[in-house]
């Protein structure tokens, strides 16, 4: 009897598994952690056979994801094959030197395609000589010629801060492309397999290639 209620189960959970398989899963479903403060992970599953994944908390989101899912004797396989790598603030520098006592910087601060950012604090040496930049995202310094490094700093709210150092005895003009302010890192290239323990409409038990064991739940 033990036999067949097993066996019984087994079929079941097999047509489940299956029934899945061929019509894709479909809505969200997440995993709430409320150790430190609420941090949860959440999958957002199309039944096209692809899946966009986000986990944050309080302060927002920490890692985000995209690809394609399909179900495989038993497993769920993600293929992180579809995230967009997070694109960097960067610089471009022209610079020049001269006779002079004392060396120009000017500072444009730019983000998404080169419009201009204004308002921008840019401050030398830890504060020691700051201004913001105006409508065209430009500011302007007249500093000793010297021969050490100065070190400058952008930072504007929702932005992420840009550090760069000049030499103290060149003049430059240099452009600086910022981004928004994130923590958000994709994953790609990246496959998981995960252990499908228990599959249902509305909740998904799952176990790891760690042997963790994770419940994830459907939600609206």
């Amino acid at each position: 009897m033990k036999n067949l209620k097993a066996l019984g189960a087994n079929l079941l959970f097999s047509f489940t598994v299956m029934t899945f398989g061929q019509s894709g899963l479909s809505g969200r479903y997440c995993v709430e952690n409320r150790t430190h403060g609420t941090f949860g992970q959440c999958y957002f599953f199309g039944a096209d056979g692809k899946f966009d994944y986000f986990s944050g908390g309080d302060l927002g989101l920490d890692t985000t994801g995209k690809g394609e899912y399909s179900i495989e004797d038993g497993n769920l396989i993600l293929d992180h094959n579809r995230s967009i790598p997070q694109i960097a603030g960067y610089h471009k520098a022209h610079y020049w030197k001269n006779s002079g006592d004392s060396v120009m910087l000017t500072i444009r601060a730019t983000y998404w395609e080169g419009y201009g950012l204004p308002n921008v604090d840019v401050a030398i040496n830890d504060g020691a000589l700051a201004k913001d930049t105006d409508q065209k995202g430009e500011v302007t310094f007249t500093l000793p010629k010297s021969s050490t490094n100065y070190d400058v700093e952008l930072s504007y709210l929702g932005f992420e801060t840009y550090l760069l150092t000049l030499r103290g005895d060149h003049n430059y003009s240099v452009e600086v492309n910022m981004v928004r302010g994130s923590f958000r890192v994709p994953i790609l290239h990246q496959v998981d397999t995960l252990r499908i323990l228990e599959m249902g409409r509305d909740r998904l038990k799952l176990q790891g290639q760690d042997g963790r064991v994770v419940v994830w739940e459907k939600s609206d």
